[in-house]
């Protein structure tokens, strides 16, 4: 998530601020983006920790190597975790708030540690709603961003702007990448859902596997990730056709392992099989993101 922001910060954000040619610069200091990072790992940290709370028994089963909550760490201190790292964000996006004056990112804020709350002891055991929610929340990273970034830049530079095109172009780019953040990051979980059905059925979670067949939930993230792949072609086509180095970016960094990613989800029958696959879709996450070097790159020619 913070290699998310910070890729998008200095190779997209930057490189339209540069094509304006009016000497645009961040309005949100080093030390405040800084924050906005923090902010986001403090909210996952503690997601992670009531996640990983609620999971004992699944955990387990489907991961027994893995399992932290009940062996290094204690349940009640976990529990004292999670709200004291949701406690010190709600400070931080508060402090963020008050020194740019978009209240607004208290939404955010609130909304994802709620959701993160709900998540582990009652969303993520029903069919489809707790992938949703999870990849809401991976989707809303490029989002909580702009909403700080680009809209510190419209207040800032909006009588020099001949147009609106720069801020839209910005908000775009952080819009796309949330598409695609949420798209890719609700297929893997249902990959990682086929995955764990073992552990899950023991404690009785209501997965898309379990509720329905795991092919049935097989195919259904296969069918996401085509999507993902042919909408990635589509943009990629449409804006850098004459572009040979970022194309071949786009294909050795995304295209390349979300290929392997679909071939090994719609062949996977073994537990380790959806878990490659759910890996290959991870390393098309990080792609996605060091492409916004080239993508960076290409924006900043434009000038």
């Amino acid at each position: 998530m913070v290699l998310t922001m910070v890729c998008l910060r200095y190779w997209i954000i930057a490189s339209i601020m540069q094509s304006a040619n009016i000497g645009m610069e961040f309005q949100l200091s080093e030390f405040q983006f800084t924050l906005l990072c923090c902010v986001v790992v403090l909210l996952a940290a503690a997601g992670n920790f009531i996640n990983d709370y609620f999971d004992l028994k699944v955990d387990r089963i489907n991961r027994p190597d893995r399992v932290i909550i009940g062996k290094d760490v204690k349940r009640r201190v976990a529990m004292i975790l999670h709200q004291v790292l949701n406690i010190i964000a709600v400070l931080l996006t508060a402090y963020l708030c008050w020194k740019t004056q978009l209240w607004g990112g208290m939404i955010f804020t609130v909304v994802i540690a709620t959701l993160l709350w709900w998540y582990s002891p009652i969303l993520k055991k029903r069919a489809v709603i707790g992938n949703i929610v999870i990849a809401i929340c991976a989707g809303l990273v490029p989002i909580w961003q702009a909403y700080f970034e680009i809209n510190l830049l419209e207040v800032r530079y909006h009588q020099m702007l001949l147009s609106e095109d720069l801020i839209q172009s910005m908000w775009y780019w952080m819009i796309g990448y949330g598409f695609f953040a949420f798209i890719l990051t609700l297929a893997r979980e249902i990959l990682k859902d086929i995955e764990d059905i073992e552990g899950d059925k023991t404690e009785h979670y209501h997965t898309l596997p379990i509720n329905t067949s795991e092919s049935f939930a097989r195919y259904t993230a296969t069918i996401i990730l085509w999507v993902s792949l042919l909408a990635f072609l589509c943009v990629i086509s449409y804006y850098y056709m004459h572009d040979t180095n970022t194309l071949i970016a786009a294909a050795l960094l995304v295209v390349l392992p979300l290929v392997i990613g679909i071939k090994g989800s719609g062949s996977a029958r073994k537990k380790e099989e959806y878990h490659r696959a759910s890996m290959w879709v991870k390393a098309a996450m990080v792609g996605g993101i060091l492409f916004a070097y080239f993508a960076g790159q290409h924006l900043a020619q434009l000038s």
